[in-house]
């Protein structure tokens, strides 16, 4: 297999080798011996473009040749690779049966992979009962990622009945991840009451922290209780820049209308 040539990041040279130069030609003299594991590394470093020059069709021959080589995750990427048509021809039906693979295999990003293809019906039939079982699965696992699509479906009552307790639980475990869609979902239970204990104070925490994180729609809501003096002490003029803000994060219920003669004033809001 033909592998790239590595490229030292510029300015590298003018303070000797980068370390993580010398890491990228190991893992590409590794991956040409066989090691599996240097393949999947090297895989993604083509794809990030991490000293080496940024490669799709190369990185999808490493890790097929690490998915070959039993790296669940390696599997998982590769069917991305697929999903999107990168370095590959797009093809769902390989993503899917990729995703299968790694899931089966112990690879919580292919189970989440997954379970979104259920939730969707890409390639495979709507089975929302099935989907949930999946983010369920790669959310205990370590995933992330697949906690706030638990609290989500949940809320909903897809996939299971509603539990809108259980849900705060899922969107807890990614919020303390900081996925801003678990965040965003755990404040709005707080600032409802109705199905968790009130707690504005923390709800206007969660997004202020989210709209440091340049999140349009944690800026709004925060603005929102800025305003009305919600769990944090009124402040219009701040609620304004933060509601500013939430329209330059490309917010648009936040935008001033045209029959409005004053813009709020200008700044980076929080």
């Amino acid at each position: 297999m033909r592998l790239p040539v590595l490229v030292v990041v510029a300015g590298t040279a003018l303070s000797g080798c980068h370390p993580q130069f010398d890491a990228a030609k190991k893992e590409r003299s590794e991956c040409r011996a066989g090691n599996a594991t240097a393949c999947h590394d090297f895989g993604r470093r083509l794809l990030d473009g991490r000293y080496v020059l940024r490669d799709g069709a190369q990185a999808a021959l490493v890790l097929r040749q690490a998915c070959d080589g039993r790296i669940a995750d390696a599997c998982a990427r590769l069917g991305g690779l697929y999903e999107r048509g990168t370095g590959v021809d797009s093809s769902i039906v390989q993503a899917v049966d990729l995703y299968d693979q790694s899931c089966t295999a112990g690879s919580m990003d292919g189970c989440y992979r997954l379970g979104t293809m259920y939730r969707r019906g890409r390639a495979v039939l709507l089975n929302n009962t099935r989907a949930l079982e999946l983010f369920n699965q790669a959310c205990q696992g370590g995933e992330r990622s697949a906690c706030a699509p638990v609290g989500d479906m949940l809320m909903m009552g897809q996939g299971a009945p509603q539990d809108w307790a259980r849900a705060a639980t899922y969107y807890e475990m990614s919020c303390d991840s900081t996925m801003a869609d678990g965040c965003m979902g755990l404040a709005r239970l707080l600032t409802d009451g109705r199905f968790v204990s009130l707690d504005e104070p923390r709800a206007a925490e969660l997004y202020r922290k989210m709209c440091e994180w340049s999140n349009g729609e944690a800026c709004y809501y925060f603005a929102q209780m800025l305003n009305a003096g919600r769990g944090i002490q009124k402040d219009e003029g701040r609620a304004a820049r933060n509601m500013r803000r939430a329209c330059n994060l490309g917010y648009e219920i936040a935008c001033p209308r045209e029959d409005q003669r004053k813009a709020p004033p200008q700044g980076r809001g929080l």
